[in-house]
C-alpha cells in the first residue's frame, strides 16, 4: 500500500478522507445550481468550492476486523497561493487528507491544487508548494461529463491499476442522517490491494463538494462495506455564495 493513500483504505492510513458529525435535521433535498449560475462559473469550481477558510464537517466509519470505528472529522482550507494556472491550498492536518508521521501523528495536511486539468492532491514543500506539481492525485477531472475517465500514476499516492470513471452527473445521494443531494457528480474507481479486490466511489454536490465516499471489498459472499464517510452538516460557506439572479 502506498504511503499517501486514498479516502480511508485501511485502518488510519497516513493519508485519506475522514470526517466529523453533527446531525441534522431530516431529509433536506438540495438542488444543484441553487447559489451559482453555472454559466458563469467553471464546472469544476462548482463541484469542489475551494477558497480560503472553507470548512467541511464529516462522520468516517471504518470497519476493520469486524469491528466498526467512528469519528468526527473537520476538514477546513487554511490557506491559499496562485501559482501561474495552479491555485494551491493548504488544509488542516486533521482534515481529511492527513499526513503521519511513523509513531501516527498528523503532522500536515496536503495541498489540494486545482489547474486546468481539474482538481488534486499532492504533498507540499517547506514553502507549502507541490513536491510533484505536474503528478497531481486528481480527485476529479476535466472535463466532467459521463464516461470521463482517468489514471492517477503518482506511486506514492496510487493504488497500482486503479482506474477512475465519472458514472453519473445527476445522481441522488441520501446519507443516513437525512441530508439528501441531488445532481451529484458519482465516480468510481476500482482496484487490488494486499491481494483483495475493492470498489470505491465517491460523490460531489454542487456548491458543496464532496459529500460522500465508499469502499466495498468483494468477496465469494458478495460485496462488504469497509469504509463510508459522509457529510454530517451543511457547510457554513453556502451562506456566502452569490445568489443566481
Amino acid at each position: 500500500m502506498s504511503n499517501f493513500c486514498q479516502y480511508g483504505s485501511g485502518k488510519w492510513r497516513n493519508a485519506r478522507f475522514r470526517y466529523g458529525v453533527k446531525i441534522i435535521a431530516p431529509l433536506l433535498f438540495l438542488s444543484c445550481y441553487r447559489d451559482l449560475p453555472p454559466h458563469k462559473v467553471p464546472l469544476i469550481d462548482i463541484y469542489y468550492p475551494l477558497k480560503n477558510g472553507y470548512t467541511w464537517s464529516y462522520i468516517e466509519k471504518e470497519y476493520s476486523l469486524g469491528v466498526l470505528y467512528t469519528r468526527r472529522i473537520t476538514h477546513r482550507i487554511t490557506g491559499e497561493k496562485i501559482d501561474r494556472d495552479k491555485s494551491i491550498f493548504n488544509t488542516n492536518p486533521e482534515g481529511l487528507f492527513a499526513i503521519y508521521d511513523r509513531d501516527g501523528v498528523a503532522k500536515s495536511g496536503a495541498l489540494v491544487v486545482k489547474d486546468p486539468n481539474g482538481v488534486g492532491i499532492t504533498i507540499r514543500t517547506k514553502n507549502d508548494m507541490p513536491l510533484y506539481p505536474s503528478k497531481l492525485y486528481y480527485l476529479l477531472k476535466n472535463p466532467l461529463i459521463k464516461g470521463n475517465s482517468w489514471r492517477n500514476r503518482v506511486s506514492i499516492f496510487d493504488i497500482p491499476g486503479q482506474r477512475f470513471e465519472i458514472v453519473s452527473t445527476n445522481a441522488v445521494v441520501e446519507l443516513e442522517n437525512g441530508l439528501r443531494f441531488k445532481d451529484c457528480i458519482e465516480v468510481l474507481s476500482n482496484y487490488t490491494s494486499d491481494g483483495r479486490r475493492y470498489t470505491g466511489r465517491q460523490w460531489f454536490a454542487p456548491n458543496i463538494g464532496l459529500v460522500r465516499s465508499t469502499q466495498e471489498r468483494h468477496t465469494k459472499e458478495g460485496n462488504v462495506l469497509v469504509y463510508d464517510l459522509y457529510l454530517s452538516e451543511l457547510p457554513e460557506f453556502l451562506d456566502l455564495r452569490p445568489e443566481t439572479k
